[in-house]
């Protein structure tokens, strides 16, 4: 026996009576692998060794106890088989090789890998009746014991049923090798380095799964029988651990909902994912209701406090409605509504909150509008003002639409250069009298596919990182792979966008979509837009942008108009862009005579009246008269700003705005994109 000082003491005592059982004529298995820090590349890989279960104490004592300590300084995580083998293979240099599932016939016990970074907490509130339990660096380990050895299928199962039950990782294969006591873990992210014995109880033998304690409770006679709307989500522990020890031990489970603005817990976010996920446990209104009232349990704090405070129940209501429909939302697209549709009454659809627009008229909170338009139409600069407005800029958009709801905004674009978006954002911003960098606007330039739902969970864990509130695309052909004139292509793209909203409690999604080309039949409204109806159908708001070109000299000016689910329609607008500050203004044929005129009076001999009278008349079309009154407005003008001037009221353009204008890129018919590599969590 090795000497209680030895570092692999507590290992040779583990494994003594972990094995006690086994048959004797089985051998147990000793695996060491390579570690990301390994400094020789003439290493092997892995290694193994192994020696019988009657020779287990000699032989470990003598050798293995050794070449583990060696192989572990030299950088390889040292294992050891939890089953002992009954079949041992070698490679042609007669060196042990690592087990295959038929080599494994018996286990001793069932056991549990838990990665978690909550496992302590996992392991204080459920207090596992385990005969063994290690700490891995990152996790724990939990061992439990047979009275006598059961043959492998059996032991999978109870791992499988244990895992479930303590919210363990998938490691229940027979030739599984679990990390050994008193070896170091070399992975860079762990905290603690050592591999240790936290636990050894020898009385404990493996009798079956534990069953889930009752929640702490102090409601007396309620209606609701709280510890049977557990047994509905039994399964489902870090739900349950959350439910009872609240938003520090939600925090740890779900790291990835982050801090509210204050930096604590979100607790109006735990809140929100707490209902939903019990909805989709089938919970009822009044078992949600029930738990968050119920004093005993840490969830309820913030509900309570709010009832409280208030004296109704509005701040519960409200989420339990947001969280009621993502989850129906969810279940629906899973194909799994539940053993029973439920349909609401008039009196639960009259609790429904109020419809809020976080753009006015266009975005309802949670909604999604699609600006669209043909090419060199301007769509991408329409947004790119609207995505500036969203992040907090003062202002409304064209001109007339508040933003009542401002927050980070996360931006996916793929058809201009940064250094164009870059300038883009200045000059806009320079025009609103802003630096655009002041405000929580990220910028995601890449390459997704909204076809895969890989990609989908990949721009839920962007935008969450972030914190997003909006999310803009542009466009949304370069952002998937499939066939825009495929509805059910289309109806996938459309539907993740909808989860990406949901998972993320956005205030809302725009999307930037192109119109087809010029066909021999006119189109109008949303049927301009190129691609399957089903895009047109899509959404809240469509917001169409068509070009236009003046009768009296062919100036271009585009035409904005609307198509609304949720208000009134706004009415058709005309404005031009202003090359100067890359924003649509106010524009009319009268006003751009006026200007037309303007132009001539400086470029021509300002005292000859009557040679710019002549060039108006030839120039735009129209009579004497109206050229007349034309120059007339255009020479009170000229002489309302002399007179300020003079007076020191002069007045200069609010920023700074560039003197060149990007041309091309942004609004251009595109290919259909070809793929790309899957991104990893966007946007940064």
């Amino acid at each position: 026996m090795l000497p209680e000082t030895h570092p692999l003491f507590e290992a040779e005592m583990f494994l003594l009576h972990w094995f006690e059982k086994a048959p004797k004529d089985h051998s147990i298995e000793f695996y060491v692998i390579a570690s990301e820090t390994m400094k020789n590349p003439k290493l092997p890989k892995s290694q193994a060794i192994v020696c019988f279960v009657s020779n287990l104490e000699k032989s470990f004592d003598v050798a293995i106890a050794g070449w583990i300590q060696a192989r572990n300084a030299e950088g390889y995580h040292a294992y050891f088989g939890v089953c002992p083998r009954a079949t041992v293979n070698h490679t042609a240099e007669g060196h042990a090789t690592h087990a295959r599932k038929e080599d494994v016939l018996v286990s001793v016990g069932a056991w549990v890998d838990i990665d978690k970074p909550h496992w302590r907490s996992i392991l204080d509130s459920e207090k596992p009746p385990a005969t063994f339990i290690t700490s891995t660096g990152k996790g724990c380990h939990l061992y439990f014991r047979y009275a006598e050895p059961k043959v492998v299928s059996e032991s999978v199962d109870d791992c499988k049923a244990l895992m479930a039950r303590y919210s363990g990782d998938h490691c229940f294969d027979g030739p599984r090798v679990l990390r050994l006591p008193g070896t170091k873990n070399w992975k860079k992210d762990t905290v603690e380095q050592m591999c240790t014995l936290l636990r050894a109880d020898l009385e404990k033998v493996f009798t079956g799964i534990p069953k889930l304690a009752p929640p702490p409770t102090k409601t007396e006679g309620g209606a609701i029988d709280i510890p049977k709307v557990f047994d509905k989500f039994g399964g489902d522990w870090e739900l349950r651990e959350a439910v009872i020890g609240g938003y520090d031990k939600a925090a740890a489970l779900w790291p990835q909902i982050g801090p509210g603005a204050d930096g604590s817990v979100n607790r109006s976010a735990m809140d929100f994912v707490v209902m939903k996920k019990l909805s989709i446990h089938g919970c009822m209104e009044e078992e949600i209701h029930a738990i968050f009232h119920d004093p005993g349990l840490g969830i309820a704090i913030k509900s309570l406090e709010e009832l409280d405070k208030q004296g109704s129940d509005h701040y519960f209501e409200v989420t339990l409605r947001k969280a009621t429909a993502a989850a129906t939302a969810e279940k629906c697209r899973s194909g799994d509504i539940g053993e029973i549709a439920i349909f609401e009454g008039p009196e639960e659809l009259s609790k429904a909150p109020k419809l809020d627009f976080a753009v006015e008229r266009i975005l309802p909170v949670g909604g999604y509008c699609v600006l669209s338009g043909q090419a060199k139409a301007g769509k991408s600069l329409a947004a790119t003002d609207l995505m500036l407005l969203m992040a907090g800029v003062p202002g409304k958009f064209l001109g007339r639409l508040t933003v009542n709801h401002t927050g980070v905004v996360g931006y996916a674009q793929a058809e201009i250069t940064r250094p164009s978006l870059k300038f883009r954002l200045n000059t806009i911003g320079a025009s609103r009298g802003v630096k655009w960098e002041q405000f929580p606007i990220n910028v995601f330039t890449g390459r997704f596919n909204l076809m895969s739902n890989q990609h989908r969970d990949a721009v839920i864990r962007g935008l969450q990182k972030i914190k997003a509130k909006y999310f803009v695309l542009d466009p949304l052909a370069r952002f998937h792979f499939g066939n825009e004139n495929r509805h059910g292509d289309m109806m996938t793209v459309l539907t993740n966008l909808e989860t990406i909203a949901e998972e993320c409690d956005l205030f809302g999604v725009l999307v930037i979509h192109h119109h087809g080309k010029p066909g021999e039949q006119e189109k109008s409204g949303v049927q301009q837009m190129r691609g399957s109806t089903v895009i047109g159908d899509w959404g809240n708001a469509h917001v169409l942008l068509s070009k236009q070109w003046t009768q009296s000299n062919g100036k271009k000016f585009i035409k904005v108009q609307f198509e609304l689910r949720d208000a009134e329609e706004v009415e058709p607008l005309s404005l031009a862009l202003n090359s100067a500050t890359l924003r649509h203004e106010r524009f009319t044929e009268a006003e751009e005579r006026l200007a037309t005129v303007q132009g001539l009076r400086k470029t021509s001999d300002t005292n000859d009246r009557e040679a710019v009278v002549n060039a108006a008349v030839e120039q735009l079309g129209i009579k004497k008269s109206k050229a007349e009154e034309l120059v007339d407005k255009a020479e009170a003008i000229e002489a309302k700003e002399l007179r300020a001037k003079l007076a020191g009221n002069g007045h200069d353009h609010d920023g700074e705005v560039p003197e060149e204008v990007v041309e091309g890129g942004g609004d251009d018919d595109i290919d259909e994109p070809e793929p790309g590599e899957i991104p990893a969590d966007l946007p940064e």
